[in-house]
Order: structure tokens, then C-alpha cells, then sequence
């Protein structure tokens, strides 16, 4: 699972949607505490 911080998703969101549509999970944190968990392609 891939850990990334807030600041670092809203820069590189088109990127961070395309590995996790490769099957890459991806927890976002603010201020090193999760906020959103595992985000998994679904379809």
C-alpha cells in the first residue's frame, strides 16, 4: 500500500488515479494521520 500525503495528492492526483488503477492501493494522510483508507479500483 502506498502512503501519500495530502500536499503530494493534490499535485499529483492524474498520476495517483493511474497507479491505482493499475491495482496499486493508496492511503491518503493530513498531517501523517489517515484520513482515507485503502482507495482500490473496484470495477
Amino acid at each position: 500500500m502506498k502512503i501519500v500525503g495530502m500536499f503530494k495528492t493534490k499535485t499529483h492526483l492524474p498520476e495517483l488515479i493511474k497507479e491505482v488503477e493499475a491495482g496499486e492501493e493508496l492511503c491518503i494522510t493530513n498531517h501523517s494521520t489517515p484520513h482515507f483508507y485503502p482507495v482500490t479500483r473496484t470495477m
